[in-house]
């Protein structure tokens, strides 16, 4: 298996990983609407982006990443400004 494959297969594997941990988040948060909504949201993105992972190890389709990278990015953007706004919510409240 080469380096592209390999990659190709842990990006996969993650990917589904967090879906799987937004949908559980979601879940969990089902009464703080924006979180529920949005993890539910993202999740999906997630999903399709398993699903183009999967459609390109077969050919190893480089455009790949330049098509995902927009929603991955407001992934990580959401996430960081939950994590920040629940940090603070700790602090407050200890």
């Amino acid at each position: 298996m080469n380096k592209v494959s390999l990659a190709i297969r842990e990006l996969h594997r993650s990917e589904n990983d967090l879906a799987t941990e937004l949908l559980r988040t979601a879940d969990r948060h089902k009464v703080d609407h924006e979180i529920f909504h949005v993890a539910r949201d993202i999740a999906g993105w997630s999903q399709q982006h398993v699903r183009e992972l999967a459609r390109a190890g077969h050919d190893y389709d480089l455009a790949l990443s330049e098509r995902c990278h927009p929603q991955t990015l407001r992934q990580l953007r959401w996430a960081n400004a939950k994590l920040k706004e629940i940090a603070a919510q700790t602090v407050i409240t200890d």
